[in-house]
């Protein structure tokens, strides 16, 4: 323990002392012989075993040792050689001024982002300007806020969807902080989407998810973005200078996105409402695909004047469901969109009761496979027949007992009905 009760940080050999150093092992070696360089050695006889506190080769440091010219050698060649040494050892500590460890952790504090090491040893603090609002279950904290390694090299810049309680409707931006936790920029959400009228959107516009795609070793984020006062939604591809490039406009919410897949083909899967048909929805694009826009259809009043020409490489349309028709809701709300090894998933919710009705099942291209119905489903069916919200029993329930419907879109083929095989209310074949 040091002397304000802080845990210190110990490296336990020679290597892991040069490595914090940023220079050879036969250096790090010569500079405690040298220098002074503070390595400690275990108690005991024989070969022992060395330490040394990164708080106590931190001052060392900065006191400017590893700078310090050594004693003058008889040979042009010992001169030259000091002088490359303490040219490599300078090179070391400017390196480590300037680069510090890589961020493994990053945490959210009150109003605070703290980025910690692999060991959990804390490497920077930065200060939000204003507090930030809570952004729910449904979005886990890897989804507001992660590193981004732009450049693939060992030393990603912190992202963090900001969402700010300041605003009545809770407007949000996305704030990327570089690796010594110093703000590089900012970008408020807005897509340049004229309505069909020609006219563009309120300028209310939030994040909504974030996923990162990867390329050789390379990371991309991408966000989804909502008009918190109408209907419009796009998904955006961020760039290292703060720049976000649409990439797909929907006719209703994205909620969602997921990453199937890595490397140039990897996919991402994007699951939310529909406005124009009232119901859930479901599409895919290559992450290296021309921007695009979910297929027309429905009123009028749903289609964009301006929007990207190209087309998704699926999209599907799932069903409405009697449970919250029955309390005159217009659709189910999907929930969440976790993407397995082998599946992609959706849940729809009640947006009445706030209960999960059914889990859609998909694989890796988003076929549908099954859709499942909880334990929830069941209880809410019994409550909504005591309330006469329902009129029949659930053993004659079709919605409980017979396939659902999707409608498949795709640009080879348009639209499709397809069945989709309801497992048992019991989650079993």
């Amino acid at each position: 323990m040091s002397t304000d009760g802080k845990t210190r940080e110990r490296l336990s050999s020679w290597k892991e002392i040069a490595v914090y150093l940023r220079v050879d092992l036969k250096t790090a070696q010569r500079w405690e012989a040298r220098r002074g360089l503070p390595v400690r050695r275990v108690p005991g006889e024989g070969r022992r075993a060395v330490f040394a506190f990164q708080d106590e080769l931190d001052q060392w440091l900065a006191r400017g040792h590893a700078n310090r010219e050594e004693p003058a050698r008889t040979t042009r060649r010992a001169w030259w050689m000091a002088g490359a040494a303490s040219f490599t050892a300078g090179l070391g500590v400017w390196i480590w001024q300037r680069r510090p460890p890589p961020a493994g952790i990053l945490e959210l504090q009150g109003r605070e982002i703290v980025a910690r090491d692999s060991r959990g040893g804390e490497i920077w603090r930065h200060r939000l300007d204003f507090p930030p609002g809570p952004h729910g279950d449904d979005y886990p904290m890897e989804r507001f806020l992660r590193p981004v390694d732009w450049r693939g090299n060992g030393h990603p810049d912190a992202l963090f969807i900001h969402r700010q309680q300041r605003d009545v409707i809770g407007t949000t931006e996305l704030i990327c902080l570089d690796p010594r936790g110093q703000l590089r920029w900012r970008w408020r959400p807005a897509l340049d989407l004229m309505d069909f009228n020609g006219e563009p959107f309120e300028h209310e516009w939030s994040i909504q998810d974030m996923v990162v795609t990867r390329v050789d070793g390379r990371e991309t984020p991408w966000v989804s973005v909502t008009n918190n006062l109408r209907w419009s939604s796009g998904v955006c591809r961020i760039t290292e200078d703060g720049r976000a490039e649409l990439r797909f406009a929907n006719f209703g919410y994205v909620l969602h996105l997921g990453v199937v897949g890595d490397g140039r083909d990897s996919m991402l899967a994007m699951s939310g409402i529909n406005n124009a048909f009232n119901r859930p929805c479901l599409a895919m694009i290559g992450s290296s695909d021309p921007p695009s826009t979910a297929p027309a259809g429905g009123p009028a009043r749903y289609r964009y004047t301006s929007a990207p020409a190209g087309s998704p490489r699926l999209y599907m349309l799932l069903p409405n469901s009697e449970f919250n028709l029955a309390k005159g809701k217009p659709y189910p709300i999907p929930k969440r969109m976790p993407v397995r090894s082998e599946t992609v998933a959706v849940e729809l919710y009640d947006p009445a009761s706030l209960e999960l009705l059914y889990t859609w099942e998909f694989d890796l291209g988003m076929q549908p496979l099954k859709v499942r119905a909880s334990s929830e489903t069941l209880a809410l069916h019994r409550l909504y027949e005591r309330e006469g919200a329902l009129g029949h029993p659930i053993d004659a329930c079709d919605e409980l007992n017979r396939p659902h419907s999707v409608r498949l879109w795709t640009p080879a083929g348009g639209w499709s009905e397809r069945a989709v095989s309801l497992a048992t209310p019991m989650n079993t074949d």
